[in-house]
């Protein structure tokens, strides 16, 4: 039952936030891929535990059970985890390479981190996260989204500080 809540917090921040248009990406959600990946059923929604489950076994379960991408909220037992804005990529840096090291390379991580400080025109849809959320998705899925969104107005109001943040040399 408590995953069912957790779940549900993390889809209601997806439509709440992550899929709602915004000023700040010139009209467009915040991912603007999120919401057709959650209709679909591509999304696997759930919560980890790295004391219960090795990363790379949750990884390898979604895409047996095919799913294209996973959202995870990271948990320890009953309690969410906290992390540190300065930890946030540590913990990226961490989960990345152990996909690498079980030969899961074509998968890629990306934290939301709700202690995470960067914003867009003051806009901070990480600090509205319900948890520390762990997305995992493949390369090439990702890689492609970011060019098609290059031909857009979407990353116009970014500062040269959050394009850092997400490792962005446009």
């Amino acid at each position: 039952m408590a995953d069912q809540r957790i779940k549900n917090r993390i889809e209601n921040y997806l439509t709440d936030v992550i899929e709602a248009r915004r000023p700040e990406f010139n009209d467009m959600p915040v991912c603007p891929f999120a919401k057709s990946e959650r209709l679909s059923g591509r999304l696997l929604i759930g919560v980890f535990d790295p004391g219960v489950v090795d990363f790379e076994d949750l990884v390898s379960d979604m895409e047996r059970r095919g799913y294209d991408s996973g959202l995870f909220a990271v948990y320890q037992g009953d309690i969410p985890v906290e992390i540190s804005a300065a930890d946030t990529k540590r913990m990226q840096t961490f989960l990345n390479k152990s996909l690498r090291i079980a030969g899961m390379k074509r998968y890629k991580t990306i934290c939301f981190n709700p202690n995470d400080d960067v914003s867009v025109d003051g806009f901070n849809p990480r600090s509205l996260s319900p948890h520390f959320l762990v997305n995992v998705a493949k390369r090439e899925v990702l890689q492609s989204a970011r060019n098609s969104l290059t031909k857009t107005k979407y990353y116009d109001n970014l500062s040269q500080k959050y394009k850092e943040f997400l490792k962005m040399d446009l």
